[in-house]
């Protein structure tokens, strides 16, 4: 029996499939080399109802081909043209990501009357504003690991390093080498998310829920809550916004915008 949706994501370092049942945990599935043999072998196992995908780089058309064929035809490529159940006040809206546009479905659908800040960790940090089902605005930097990979590639000395899932807190100034490198891109990557949240910088952005997803979001969500439990700059500010990890968003936003288009499928 069919049941659930499948939700591909081809980002810039790895394709990632979330299954979404009806009811339930959902179930994340991460491919390398043998994407479309294990994503085939996912549907078999979980038969869903349909699927959708998105892709921000170079779009595999023999997996496209291959997923619409084992969805029996209840499959969607998003692309530019795509119909989406919200607006978007952008200069151009073909080129805003595929990938921001489904986040910003999701918070439209799960927070209609907040004004929402999405939050998307990945390779890039992105930063959007929705507003009662409406794209607003956003931003776009390097994220976590590109920042670190700059400070090497473009310095003679400076040696790359990462930061791992346990790591605590980063301290004002660093003893060495390594721990200011540390110190100084996380607490810079830290002030522009919080900077984003609470309107620091530009007379206040009126956020009222933020929603954080991607791949450093559980780093992002560490630091915001030591944030809230002392007394800083932010801590005030964070008092009066809803702040939610949603490691499943962008997969709700194709859910979200392949049944807005499931009659012309």
């Amino acid at each position: 029996m069919a049941h659930g949706f499948l939700a591909v994501d081809a980002g810039n370092t790895r394709l990632k499939a979330t299954w979404l049942p009806e009811a339930g945990e959902p179930e994340v599935c991460y491919f390398g080399a043998d994407a479309q043999e294990e994503l085939l072998g996912l549907i078999e196992r979980r038969q869903p109802e349909g699927g959708a995908m998105a892709s921000v780089g170079h779009t595999d058309t023999r997996l496209v081909e291959s997923l619409r064929i084992a969805l029996e035809g209840n499959f969607m490529l998003l692309t530019p043209e795509t119909k989406l159940p919200i607006g978007v006040t952008y200069d151009n809206p073909r080129t805003l990501g595929i990938d921001r546009k489904a986040t910003a479905v999701a918070a439209a659908a799960g927070w209609p009357e907040s004004r929402c800040l999405v939050i998307d960790a990945g390779t890039a940090l992105t930063c959007d504003v929705v507003v009662a089902g409406v794209f607003m605005k956003g931003s776009i930097s390097p994220g976590l690991r590109m920042r670190f990979r700059a400070l090497h590639e473009f310095t003679a000395l400076l040696p790359e390093i990462m930061v791992g899932p346990d790591d605590g807190p980063v301290p004002a100034f660093g003893r060495s080498t390594c721990e200011s490198i540390r110190t100084g891109v996380v607490r810079g990557y830290m002030d522009e998310v919080c900077g984003a949240i609470s309107g620091r910088g530009h007379n206040g952005s009126g956020i009222t829920v933020a929603l954080v997803t991607g791949g450093d979001a559980p780093m992002i969500m560490r630091h915001i809550e030591r944030i809230r439990h002392c007394e800083g700059r932010y801590a005030e500010e964070f008092s009066e916004i809803e702040i939610v990890y949603d490691p499943y968003l962008l997969a709700k936003g194709l859910r979200a915008i392949y049944r807005h288009n499931e009659n012309e499928i």
